[in-house]
């Protein structure tokens, strides 16, 4: 499902865009997004807009490199898998992959006026990370999670299927490519998250 921009949220986007604050853009389109979400009558529709949204979240996250989990998980992962592979990547050459596809996304977006299906959106996703960092689809930091649905922490679709033969390279991906103290933190988060809910009852 498409969703469309006004003239005044493409004038705010092209205005990250040229700033180079492509993590504000995403969470700026993340948050439209979000809005649209509510009014949404089609189950089918509101699922796609619902793990859109979680696209954009998760992706400011990642361009930002701010040290949460999802960001610090991906880069390790993405390193780890391409390490495996022959093929070994810096830090930078990762945030260049993350900024040639913001650039990409946000101006494609800009441009038509309007934000892609969910679909869409992923699949540019990885055909970035291969082009750029050259490395196989499977290699994809969310093709692990992403049959979950967004509030299991995936995307709802499986976009780029593991081969059974490499599911041991991804499996050792995930503990590699997470520090013990982000790990620990966000245990810790998680664990305060079900208290406050437990307690909220």
């Amino acid at each position: 499902m498409a969703v469309p921009l006004n003239g005044d949220q493409i004038n705010e986007l092209n205005n990250f865009i040229q700033a180079g604050q492509f993590a504000d853009g995403y969470n700026y389109l993340r948050d439209i997004v979000n809005q649209k979400i509510p009014a949404e009558g089609d189950f089918a529709k509101s699922q796609d807009l619902t793990v859109l949204a979680a696209w954009f979240d998760t992706a400011a996250h990642i361009n930002a490199n701010d040290g949460s989990f999802v960001s610090e998980f991906v880069r390790g992962s993405t390193e780890y898998v391409n390490r495996t592979q022959g093929v070994p990547i810096t830090d930078q050459q990762f945030q260049n992959s993350s900024d040639t596809l913001a650039i990409l996304l946000l101006n494609q977006i800009a441009q038509s006026g309007s934000i892609g299906t969910a679909q869409e959106v992923v699949s540019l996703d990885i055909r970035i990370a291969v082009d750029t960092l050259h490395m196989p689809p499977w290699g994809w930091a969310g093709a692990v999670f992403d049959i979950f649905p967004p509030d299991m922490g995936g995307l709802g679709m499986d976009v780029a299927s593991v081969p059974l033969d490499k599911m041991g390279v991804m499996s050792d991906a995930i503990p590699t490519s997470i520090p013990f103290t982000v790990l620990w933190e966000a245990a810790n988060d998680e664990m305060f998250e079900r208290r406050r809910v437990g307690n909220a009852k």
